[in-house]
């Protein structure tokens, strides 16, 4: 009950009320037709808030009890996702650790010493 007086047009999924709907829209006059909306809009306004309820096809997707893998989504559909938020990242990573580089290729107390050597000729 509380979720007809949350969202009176719920009752709409039911047969019977919505045979009676269809026959009410063909039927009122234009009057009665803006007295009935009045009247709604006038119920919305102290009505309690609507209770959030999926429909039939939500639920059952919802309780379905699979697993999805991502891995099958790529090869079966061509599934390619997209960042269009971000800037896109580089394509190359090193895949080796940058080695620091030094001077005739001796190591870095050689580097050094050469460094020193210039400093000190000057």
């Amino acid at each position: 009950m509380k979720l007809l007086l949350g969202d009176p047009k719920r009752i709409i999924r039911w047969a019977p009320t919505r045979a009676l709907a269809f026959w009410a829209q063909r039927t009122l006059t234009p009057a009665m037709k803006e007295w009935v909306k009045t009247t709604y809009y006038r119920y919305r306004r102290i009505a309690p808030a609507p209770v959030y309820t999926p429909s039939p096809q939500q639920m059952a997707l919802y309780s379905a009890k699979c697993r999805i893998l991502i891995a099958h989504a790529k090869a079966e559909l061509g599934y390619r996702p997209i960042n269009r938020y971000l800037p896109p990242r580089r394509a190359q990573i090193p895949t080796t650790p940058a080695t620091p580089r030094t001077p005739g290729g001796k190591g870095l107390g050689a580097a050094l010493l050469s460094l020193l050597d210039k400093a000190l000729s000057r």
